[in-house]
Formats: structure tokens, C-alpha cells, sequence
């Protein structure tokens, strides 16, 4: 019974001994070998992510003022083309959408959140953010 009790006792302190290891080599921001897994962009009235994994925008509107709010990007192929385009909200407050694409892998993605004000010039955008497929 002893010898039970003991190989219990031994099993359980490697079980926490192994999770502890486990959980210690969790990704670091502050390691310059880090990619994270996302990224933001946001300006009033709208909000904005890249996922890297999958390639995916997301893009939320945030405020109840009858904007579309939507998500601007750029992307520079192998062959030196440029593919820009931008994905809408189509409705408002609180939804959020999300598009799937194809990038390269470890290439670079540009993008920003804007607001779509149709009776001004230009429409608001944060400042470009740069991700990696």
C-alpha cells in the first residue's frame, strides 16, 4: 500500500513539475523572435484586426451613427503587384465581419480601420498598421 501511495506521490509531482515546464515557455511580446498572433487597428466609430493565422480581416463598427465602418488594405504579390481593396460592415453598432484571403507566407499586409462619411472628401482612417501574414 505504501509503495501505491508513493508512486501516486511521484506521478503527481512530475504531472506539476511538466505543466509548469509547459506553461513557462509560452510566447514572450518582449522576445524579438515574437509574431504575434494579431493585429489592431482603430479610429473612432470603428475597429480592425488582421489574424495571421488564416489570413483574416475582421472589422467591427463601433458607434450608432450611421456610418459604415470597414477595413482598408494593401498587399504587394511575389511579382510586385499591388492588391489593395477594402471590406465593409454592413450594418451598424456592435456587428463585426470578418473575410478570409490567401497572402503569401511571412509576407507583409498594411491595413487600417476608416469610417465611411460620404459627404466629406476623404473618410477618417487610422494610421496604416503593418502585419505579417
Amino acid at each position: 500500500m505504501r509503495l501505491l501511495k508513493r508512486i501516486a506521490t511521484i506521478g503527481a509531482t512530475l504531472l506539476v513539475v511538466t505543466a509548469g515546464a509547459a506553461t513557462a515557455s509560452y510566447a514572450d511580446p518582449d522576445d524579438p523572435d515574437y509574431i504575434p498572433p494579431y493585429y489592431e487597428s482603430e479610429i473612432e466609430g470603428s475597429y480592425a484586426r488582421f489574424i495571421r493565422l488564416g489570413d483574416k480581416f475582421e472589422a467591427c463598427d463601433t458607434a450608432y451613427d450611421w456610418q459604415l465602418a470597414y477595413v482598408q488594405y494593401q498587399y504587394v504579390r511575389i511579382d510586385g503587384s499591388v492588391q489593395t481593396g477594402k471590406h465593409y460592415v454592413p450594418s451598424d453598432a456592435g456587428d463585426c465581419q470578418t473575410w478570409d484571403h490567401n497572402f503569401g507566407e511571412k509576407r507583409y499586409v498594411w491595413f487600417r480601420a476608416c469610417v465611411d462619411e460620404p459627404l466629406t472628401a476623404s473618410d477618417p482612417c487610422a494610421p496604416w498598421r503593418q502585419g505579417l501574414a
